[in-house]
């Protein structure tokens, strides 16, 4: 599974050199890190909202437009994620 910008920061700011002792990181790179991190996490919300939205979309092709217009358009958008995120496994 991806690792996500919080495992990836907690990962860079804990970095241990081979004989155990950590690596101090400087203000500039700590801040680096965290930029690092808001753009991981930024690029994460965009893939997972673009695969929710292609999967709400792919839902009259699945089931066609009679099975939409009987169980699925009457699922509010919070019930639509909540069956997209068992599918996925999140």
């Amino acid at each position: 599974m991806k690792q996500t910008a919080v495992e990836c920061l907690a990962d860079s700011l804990t970095e241990q050199y081979p004989n155990g002792k950590f690596v101090w990181n400087t203000r500039a790179d700590i801040e680096a890190l965290f930029k690092q991190a808001k753009e991981m996490e930024k690029q994460q919300q965009d893939e997972f909202a673009i695969g929710f939205a292609e999967w709400c979309r792919a839902i009259i092709d699945r089931v066609g437009v009679l099975e939409y217009k009987r169980k699925w358009i009457n699922l509010s958008t919070k019930e639509l994620l909540e069956i997209y995120k068992k599918e996925k496994g999140l």
